[in-house]
């Protein structure tokens, strides 16, 4: 429990264990008013508590230790704290919910289980045309006159066509036993005919003598007399409960009280977010020679060097990038449209391109080797018909693309590429320097 005084202002806030309360209530009455000074007013009183929150409040967002990692860090989607104030404005750094690793009560409510009764109107519920049910609710709200303090707002509708021309309340921190004059109930002046009572929070803790409404138990009669106009008189009503002293004394007697069951619901009192995930350790790229896209065309003999080749290709298809012979490192895949080839080299993450060339060759036959070479020479990768010319930086996973026409849509094709392999920065095994261009095969 809380209580904040203000000798300059006035304000005066009460409530149970977290500033959170106040700050939620009074931000919507700020929203609700029409009166633009008092919205400037309340929106200023908001942003001192959000202050006073953030520097009083239990909730902060620590790096969750050792301890708290099994709990919150295994599976970071399912981090929420279901009870976490403010949720949709307080995140971690990387935009998760924190964890919640304690939790406390937090602001006091009538129990959803004694917040509703049904309105008796005479001796008994039956339905008369003035009994309603659920007309009588129970709840804590700001209050509309000093939204910096809470309010037991206690409504009672009466039935369509009826007007209440009295109403009275009575509220005890023990049963409701003997029954006293309507007139002399000590609530009566919280309410008013249009069937609401507003009674500060303040007051019901004066009964109590405590410092928290938590956990107690408040016993509450609740009185209109209504008419149906032209009609000045009418019936007597109450919340529907145990009635006040015995139900046969004459005359006839059917004042009732109910038990309300205050409770602060458990929230979020402290948080923390989990730590970042370390970074992935740093790498060095070195040269690891050639590859090929394979197929069941060898090179060689065309060649005195390994590698494939694919004869009189007309469909899209796919192959294994494999380097140095024996090493899938990715894969190859070209899409034939019309007269038009394009094709993606897609490498495995410890692997990048270097350089490569494609042989797009027009037509279902490989060319021989000549010497000097020419354009779209098979065995020379450095005169394939397209070449992306050194790639720098080379990067892990990057992959390479291009675009070839042929005028009859017949292609013969080699895939080839000078790959870096990628190793941690720290390793101590050999790390050949790339080289590019590379004249090898």
């Amino acid at each position: 429990m809380y209580q904040i005084l203000d000798s300059d202002s006035g304000l005066q806030v009460y409530g149970p264990s977290t500033l959170a309360e106040s700050i939620t209530t009074l931000f919507l009455f700020s929203l609700s008013t029409d009166n633009t000074s008092a919205f400037d007013m309340q929106f200023t009183v908001v942003l001192g508590l959000v202050g006073l929150l953030l520097a009083s409040n239990a909730v902060a967002h620590n790096i969750c230790t050792d301890a708290n990692i099994p709990t919150c860090c295994p599976n970071p989607g399912r981090r929420r704290s279901p009870g976490y104030l403010f949720s949709r404005t307080d995140k971690c750094e990387d935009g998760s919910d924190p964890c919640c690793t304690s939790h406390g009560p937090g602001p006091v409510q009538v129990s959803p289980s004694t917040s509703t009764f049904n309105l008796q109107c005479g001796k008994n519920f039956d339905n008369d045309g003035h009994d309603v049910t659920n007309g009588v609710t129970y709840s804590i709200e700001p209050c509309p006159t000093d939204t910096a303090n809470l309010c037991l707002h206690v409504k009672g509708t009466p039935a369509p066509g009826d007007t209440i021309t009295a109403i009275h309340l009575n509220l005890d921190d023990q049963p409701i036993t003997t029954n006293s004059a309507l007139g002399t109930w000590p609530f009566n002046k919280y309410c008013t005919l249009d069937g609401n009572c507003w009674v500060p929070l303040s007051a019901i803790l004066a009964l109590y003598g405590t410092t928290s409404l938590c956990d107690q138990k408040l016993y509450a009669a609740f009185h209109i007399s209504v008419s149906t106009p032209p009609s000045t008189e009418g019936p007597t009503c109450f919340n529907q409960g145990t009635v006040i002293g015995d139900p046969d004394s004459h005359p006839a007697n059917w004042f009732m009280y109910v038990t309300l069951n205050l409770e602060c619901p458990t929230v979020c009192t402290d948080t923390c977010c989990c730590p970042p995930p370390p970074p992935p350790p740093s790498k060095k790229p070195c040269g690891a020679g050639s590859a090929y896209a394979k197929s069941d065309y060898p090179l060689n003999p065309i060649c005195t060097h390994w590698g494939w080749y694919f004869p009189d290709v007309t469909t899209s298809g796919s192959a294994p990038l494999i380097l140095g012979q024996t090493t899938p490192i990715g894969t190859v895949t070209w899409t034939i449209s019309g007269t038009s080839i394009h094709w993606v080299y897609n490498v495995d993450p410890d692997y990048g391109i270097i350089e490569a060339h494609a042989d797009i060759i027009c037509g279902s036959n490989i060319p021989s080797h000549t010497t000097p070479p020419k354009t779209g020479d098979p065995c020379i990768p450095g005169k394939f018909t397209k070449n992306s010319g050194c790639i720098s930086p080379v990067v892990a996973g990057q992959p390479w693309s291009g675009d070839y026409t042929c005028a009859g849509g017949h292609f013969s094709l080699i895939f080839h590429a000078k790959i870096a392999h990628f190793i941690d920065a720290t390793s101590t095994e050999t790390c050949n320097a790339i080289a590019c261009p590379d004249s090898s095969p």
